[in-house]
C-alpha cells in the first residue's frame, strides 16, 4: 500500500494553495479556544466594513454556534478545520487569520495573505527567545500593540519588523466596548466583580516541562485556605470568577466549588453558556487578578486595578523565563504571594476603583494609541479597494 509521507502531503496542500483562486472578500479565521475574543473582534471589525465580506470560521470541534455570532450581520460559515469544506474554505480564502497556526507549517503564497493575530503581547518567552531555531507558524503579517512589542515580536517570530502591523489587537476591541451590565448584575449583583486568570506552569498537551513552581492548587497559593479564602471575599463584597488556562494541565479541585459563596470557577463550557466571552466579562469586571499572562497587557487600558499574584517568579524566571525584567511593583502593580498579602492587596485596590492614570509608565511603554484594532487592520491590509 502506497504511503503518502508529511513532506509530501506539504507539498501537495502547497501546490494546491497556489492553484485554487481565491475569492477577493474571502475571509478564514481560526483560533484556539473555538470562538474566542480574537475572533470576536474580527468578525465585529469585518462585519462594519463597507465591504461584504464571506466569513468562515474554523473549528476544532462544532459546538453550539454563540449568540454573538446569530446577532452578527456578517455572512458567517462555519465548518471544522480538518473536514473537506473546511480545507477548501481555507484554499479559497484571500485573507486568513490565526491564533496559533492555521494550516501554517505551509509557506503562505502570494496571493494569499495570512495573518498571526497570535494569542496576546507576551511577556514570557516564547518562539525564538526560548530556542533561537525554534519553527513559528507562516504568515504574511503579524500584529502588536506598540513599537516595543514589534521589535519583541521580530526576535520571536524571527521576522522583519516591517511584516509587524502596529494595529493593536482585534480583541481589545471587545474589551473597550460598552459594557454589559444586564450580565453583571446576573453575575455578582450590586457586589464588585474581579477576573482572576493564572497562565499556565504544566500544559495539557504537547511539551511536558515546567515553568515555574506548581503548587497543589488551581490558585497557585501555597498556602492556599480555600474557606478562609472566600470568606474573605464575601466581607469584602467581591465575587471573583477563577479561569484557568486553557493549556493548562487539569488540577482536581480539593474542595467542592458548589460550596463557595463568592469564588466561582468558570472555564470555556461556561463562557458559553452564559453567551459570553472573556474579555466581554474583564470589559465590566472592577479588578484583575493574574501573574504573567498577555491579559496583564490588555487590562491596562481599562486603568483598573491589577495584581500581579506570581508566588513563583524566581523558579519562572530560571525555567522559562521573562523577555524583559518585568518587575510589576517598578510600575505600581503590587506583587503578592501568600493567601494574606493577596487579600490585604484585593482590600486596598478596591479602594482605588475609579482613580485615574494608575499604570501611565506601562501603558506608555506596551500601547500605542489604537481606538479600533481591527478596522486599523482591515485599512493596513487594504482589504477594502
Amino acid at each position: 500500500m502506497l504511503r503518502i509521507g508529511p513532506s509530501c502531503l506539504k507539498g501537495i496542500f502547497q501546490a494546491l494553495n497556489f492553484i485554487v483562486p481565491k475569492r477577493a472578500n474571502q475571509v478564514c479565521i481560526h483560533s484556539f479556544p473555538d470562538y474566542d475574543d480574537m475572533t470576536r473582534g474580527l468578525l465585529d471589525g469585518l462585519s462594519k466594513s463597507a465591504v461584504a465580506f464571506q466569513i468562515v470560521i474554523l473549528t476544532h470541534t462544532l459546538v453550539k454556534t454563540p449568540k454573538w455570532i446569530k446577532e452578527n450581520r456578517a455572512h458567517v460559515r462555519q465548518y471544522r478545520k480538518l473536514s473537506a469544506r473546511g480545507i477548501w474554505a481555507y484554499l479559497r480564502s484571500k485573507y486568513v487569520f490565526f491564533t496559533h497556526g492555521c494550516f501554517a507549517s505551509i509557506r503562505p503564497v502570494q496571493k494569499q495573505i495570512t495573518v498571526n493575530v497570535w494569542h496576546g503581547m507576551p511577556i514570557k518567552k516564547i518562539g525564538c527567545y526560548l530556542e533561537k531555531n525554534q519553527r513559528m507558524p507562516f504568515s504574511t503579517y503579524t500584529i502588536s500593540t506598540s513599537p516595543f512589542f514589534s521589535k519583541v515580536l521580530s526576535t520571536a517570530f524571527a521576522t522583519p519588523e516591517e511584516r509587524i502591523l502596529e494595529v493593536g489587537l482585534p480583541r481589545n476591541d471587545i474589551l473597550l466596548k460598552a459594557q454589559n451590565r444586564d450580565l453583571k448584575k446576573k453575575i455578582c449583583g450590586d457586589q464588585k466583580l474581579a477576573i482572576w486568570l493564572p497562565t499556565y506552569r504544566k500544559v495539557a498537551l504537547g511539551e511536558k516541562r515546567l515553568d515555574g513552581r506548581q503548587a497543589e492548587n488551581i490558585f497557585n497559593l501555597p498556602d492556599l485556605d480555600i474557606d478562609a479564602l472566600d470568606g474573605a471575599f464575601k466581607d469584602l463584597g467581591l465575587i471573583v470568577l477563577v479561569k484557568p488556562h486553557p493549556m493548562a494541565a487539569r488540577l482536581e479541585a480539593d474542595f467542592n466549588p458548589e460550596s463557595l459563596s463568592n469564588i466561582r470557577m468558570i472555564d470555556e463550557e461556561w463562557l458559553g453558556q452564559s453567551e459570553t466571552t472573556l474579555y466581554e466579562l474583564l470589559s465590566m469586571s472592577d479588578m484583575l487578578i493574574t501573574d504573567i499572562s498577555s491579559v496583564l497587557v490588555d487590562y491596562l487600558l481599562l486603568d483598573r486595578p491589577i495584581l500581579c499574584h506570581f508566588p513563583d517568579m524566581a523558579a519562572y524566571k530560571k525555567s522559562r523565563g521573562l523577555i524583559w525584567d518585568f518587575d510589576p511593583t517598578e510600575h505600581g502593580i503590587p506583587l503578592v504571594v501568600r493567601q494574606k498579602e493577596l487579600v490585604e492587596a484585593v482590600k486596598k485596590y478596591l479602594d482605588r476603583i475609579g482613580e485615574k492614570n494608575l499604570y501611565p509608565s506601562l501603558l506608555k511603554l506596551l500601547h500605542a494609541d489604537h481606538k479600533n484594532s481591527c478596522c486599523e487592520l482591515i485599512r493596513a491590509l487594504d482589504m477594502e479597494n
